[in-house]
C-alpha cells in the first residue's frame, strides 16, 4: 500500500527567493525551499518557460531543512515553477516568475543637444523586454529635475523634460532596477542666445564667412 503523506508537513513547506519573482534572462537565479523538522519525503522541482518548454534546474540540499534550486531563464516570458513533496504539490505551487531582457529596451530619438528652457522629448520602447517597471531620472550637477511620462501604448512611453541650466543633463533609465545599455544618456544644453565669431565688415562683391555659435556651458 502507498505510504501515508502528512498534509500538515506539505502545508508547512515554503519557497522563497528572487528566482520566484522578476528575473533577467541568461543569468543564473535561485530560490530556497524550507522544510519543517523531521520531514523525510522527496522534494522535486519542475520548471517550464514560455511555450511550455522545460528549463533545467538543480536542486541542492544545503542543510537539514533547506534546499536551493538554481536555474537560468533563456527567454522572455512567464515561468511556471512546480514544487512537489512526495509527488504532491506544496502550498502555493505552481509559482509564477517572469523573466525579462533589459537589452530589449530601445531608446528612440534621444536628443544629443537641446535649448535651455525648451521641452525636450524622447521615446522608450519596451515592447520585447518583458514585464517590469521603468525608472527614469533626469539630473544635472547631481540634482534631479522633473520629467514627465506619457503612455503611447502598452509598452511605449514618451518622455519630456525641460533643461533649466547650461550644462550637460544626464538621463538615467533602469528596467527592473537594472541600468539599460547606454544609461546614463547625456544631452548637451545650449543657450538660445548666439554670438558671432570672426566677423568683419566685408568688402562689396567679395565672398566672406563668419561663425554663428550658441553660448555653451564649458564642459572642460
Amino acid at each position: 500500500s502507498p505510504f501515508p503523506v502528512n498534509v500538515m508537513e506539505i502545508q508547512r513547506i515554503i519557497a522563497i527567493g528572487k528566482g520566484l519573482g522578476s528575473i533577467p534572462i541568461h543569468i543564473p537565479t535561485s530560490f530556497t525551499i524550507l522544510t519543517p523538522d523531521g520531514t523525510n519525503g522527496i522534494l522535486k522541482c519542475l520548471i517550464k518557460g514560455p511555450n511550455n518548454h522545460v528549463i533545467e534546474c538543480l536542486l541542492t540540499k544545503i542543510d537539514l531543512n533547506r534546499y536551493e534550486v538554481t536555474y537560468t531563464p533563456d527567454r522572455v516570458g512567464e515561468i511556471r515553477i512546480e514544487i512537489f513533496y512526495d509527488n504532491i504539490p506544496i502550498d502555493k505551487s505552481p509559482f509564477i516568475a517572469r523573466s525579462f531582457d533589459v537589452n530589449q529596451i530601445k531608446i528612440l530619438n534621444f536628443p544629443s543637444s537641446t535649448i535651455v528652457g525648451s521641452s525636450t522629448y524622447f521615446t522608450i520602447d519596451a515592447t520585447n523586454a518583458g514585464a517590469g517597471s521603468l525608472e527614469i531620472a533626469v539630473s544635472r550637477d547631481g540634482k534631479n529635475i522633473p520629467n514627465y511620462v506619457q503612455n503611447e501604448g502598452s509598452t511605449c512611453f514618451r518622455i519630456k523634460f525641460i533643461p533649466d541650466q547650461l550644462c550637460i543633463h544626464e538621463v538615467h533609465i533602469k528596467f527592473n532596477g537594472i541600468h539599460i545599455q547606454g544609461s546614463p544618456f547625456q544631452c548637451n544644453v545650449f543657450s538660445n542666445e548666439f554670438i558671432f565669431e570672426n566677423y568683419e565688415y566685408p568688402a562689396i562683391n567679395k565672398r566672406t564667412s563668419f561663425l554663428i555659435k550658441s553660448k555653451l556651458y564649458n564642459f572642460n
